[in-house]
């Protein structure tokens, strides 16, 4: 009787574990489904990222002396990239997931970036020929405010979410506390209008260490701008755009890629902005003038309920370069464009006699 209730035991419980086993595997294809139909694919691909990194201090506690080993146990699709390899179950699905995550298997420093996140850092990005950026000393990116050329700032510029960056390129869409790639956006957009002539007071203060309190914290920056540069005309806070269709991010121009640019203006909606009509029509000029110099390039004007702090300045816009669908180097592009279209708006006269010096309230 016992022996004849063991074997039923053992026999349910090896029908359990096919079941179980059954179930793993739909569950796997499920969620390869819904990652092949998710349009926020960028976002997974950042959570998943996100997890690999926190993974790899316990790793490294256990493996430390073994460099081999350490690698082999943080990245085993290191191993798995090797085409000559016989795969196993869990390699394939890696290596799916490697296609809809958009993370190169064969790119040892992108899969390094995207499995350690700590190793995504704006300092060691290198933008394509021809966009070469020079970075300063740790003590001299500290300065708030930095002035490149002689005679008084037309421009200044900041982010407020400076930890925004580009998922193709970083495998992530954000680096917190840190300089996303917006921050290189900024930095060539200064540099263009510097060409140009055109004096620029740039931030590169990490005001998103507290998501939350972004705007608090850009606040600081922005009147500390308006004191110390009594002639600003612009007030740019340079953003990357969410999720958007990747045929909707970019444009060819000159047979290269470009991240599209949209422009935000904030509205009386939800608090006291009796001028935001000004911003308004700021707004308007430049993304007219762009779209002159550069058919197809805006993705249009859109005003939203918050202030974004553009009450302080009738020039001041927040400025989406690009979307998470687009890579750093397309958004180098558009930075350089930008700044030669705004170049092209600060010298004409009806700009310029828009500008109201006694408009710097700074509270409502």
């Amino acid at each position: 009787m016992n022996y004849s209730r063991a074997v039923r035991h053992y026999r349910i419980q090896l029908i359990l574990k096919r079941v179980r086993t059954y179930l793993y595997w739909l569950l796997v294809l499920a969620l390869l489904l819904l990652l092949l139909i998710n349009p926020h694919r960028s976002t997974v691909a950042g959570l998943l990222a996100n997890l690999a990194g926190k993974c790899t201090g316990a790793v490294v506690a256990i493996f430390a002396d073994n460099p081999q080993n350490l690698m082999a146990a943080v990245m085993p699709a290191m191993a798995w990239a090797d085409e000559s390899a016989v795969r196993s179950g869990p390699e394939m699905i890696m290596l799916a997931l490697g296609t809809i995550t958009r993370v190169d298997m064969h790119n040892p420093q992108n899969l390094i970036q995207s499995q350690i996140p700590f190793f995504t850092d704006t300092n060691t990005q290198q933008p394509e020929e021809g966009l070469r950026l020079i970075v300063p000393p740790d003590d001299e990116r500290d300065k708030n405010a930095r002035d490149h050329l002689e005679g008084p700032a037309l421009v200044a510029i900041y982010n407020t979410h400076t930890g925004e960056t580009y998922a193709l390129t970083d495998g992530v869409e954000r680096l917190n506390g840190k300089r996303g790639a917006v921050v290189q956006v900024a930095e060539v957009l200064e540099e263009q209008l510097n060409k140009h002539g055109i004096g620029v007071v740039r931030s590169d203060t990490v005001h998103d260490a507290e998501y939350n309190r972004s705007y608090i914290e850009s606040e600081k920056t922005v009147q500390k701008f308006l004191e110390e540069h009594e002639n600003l005309q612009l007030l740019l806070d340079i953003h990357r755009d969410a999720a958007r269709p990747r045929s909707d991010s970019y444009i060819e121009i000159k047979g290269e890629k470009v991240a599209r640019i949209m422009f935000v203006v904030g509205s009386d909606a939800r608090m006291p902005f009796p001028n935001w009509q000004q911003n308004l029509a700021a707004a308007r000029q430049v993304e007219s003038k762009m779209e002159e110099m550069y058919p197809g390039l805006s993705l249009g004007i859109r005003v939203k309920e918050g202030r974004y702090n553009q009450h302080y300045h009738p020039g001041a816009m927040l400025i989406e370069v690009g979307t998470v669908e687009n890579t750093t180097e397309e958004a180098l592009r558009a930075a350089k464009l930008l700044g030669d279209i705004l170049a092209r708006v600060l010298k004409e006269d009806n700009f310029q006699n828009m500008h109201t010096e006694s408009f710097k309230s700074t509270s409502y």
